[in-house]
Formats: structure tokens, C-alpha cells, sequence
């Protein structure tokens, strides 16, 4: 029998083996992207794309009654801030997708406005539920201040 000179090839190491997947899944792609994808594929030179918010947020300004003042995230509260909206979004906009006449492969300009209507108030709700969290009360749960999708 001929072996080469070196390491086993992977198929015989025992540590590929060891850390290699057993099964191999197709995973489905999000109901969001790919309704977002369809759209920058059909329409190429009205392209969308979510944003990342800023860092910010408003508060009254004691000095000044009637006006806001801007403040800065930290940046734990940052990351909190898009996972939550993030999670939000996604089970809104899943729930969106889901109703009749709504076809993720050929979205309308109907759909994409829903769609960054369901993430600019999903991001406001957020921000809602981080600052109640900050000043110490009670969080609303996390769709109660959410309108109805369009």
C-alpha cells in the first residue's frame, strides 16, 4: 500500500471528524431578504436597503422646556438596542409576509413601504422599552406599542 508522506488527508483524521457537521441542511433565507432581494432584482435603479440606525435618542431638555436634546447609546445599550429592534422587526415582518395577496417573490411598492414602516416603528418602540428600562419601570411587552402594519 502507498502512503504519502504527511498529515491524513481529512477524510481520515480523526479531529476532521470530530469538528466536521454530521448534516448537512439547506437553510431557508428570511422572508424579509428575500423580499427585499426580489425587489432590487426587478427594479434595479430603485434599489432598497435597511440602514442602521444611529446611535440616538431624544430627550426633553430641562433647560430649555419644549425641546429635545440628543443623546449617545453606550455601546451595550447600542447592541441591545438593534437586537431587540432587530427581533421585533423580523417577527413583524414575517407576520406581514404571511398575509394574503403578499407574494415575497414579486413584492410590490406597497410592500417595501410596509416594510420600512414595520422597521422604522419597530426601532421606535425599541428605543420606548430601552429608555422605560433605563429611567427603572416596567418594559411594555416588546409589540404592545406597535400600530397596525399598513
Amino acid at each position: 500500500m502507498f502512503c504519502l508522506p504527511g498529515p491524513a488527508p481529512p477524510a481520515t483524521d480523526v479531529l476532521w471528524r470530530l469538528l466536521s457537521p454530521i448534516e448537512h441542511r439547506a437553510i431557508e433565507p428570511f422572508v424579509g431578504d428575500r423580499i427585499l432581494a426580489a425587489w432590487n432584482r426587478q427594479h434595479p435603479d430603485d434599489e432598497h436597503y435597511p440602514v442602521l440606525p444611529p446611535p440616538t435618542y431624544s430627550v426633553p431638555d430641562r433647560n430649555a422646556p419644549g425641546t429635545t436634546r440628543t443623546e449617545y447609546m453606550s455601546d451595550d445599550q447600542y447592541a441591545a438596542f438593534l437586537r431587540e429592534s432587530g427581533q421585533l422587526a423580523a417577527r413583524e415582518v414575517a407576520r406581514y409576509a404571511a398575509r394574503p395577496g403578499v407574494n415575497p417573490d414579486r413584492p410590490t411598492e406597497r410592500d417595501i413601504k410596509a416594510i420600512r414602516a414595520i422597521l422604522e416603528e419597530c426601532r421606535h418602540a425599541t428605543k420606548v422599552r430601552l429608555a422605560q428600562r433605563l429611567r427603572g419601570g416596567r418594559p411594555a411587552p416588546a409589540d404592545a406599542a406597535l400600530p397596525p402594519v399598513p
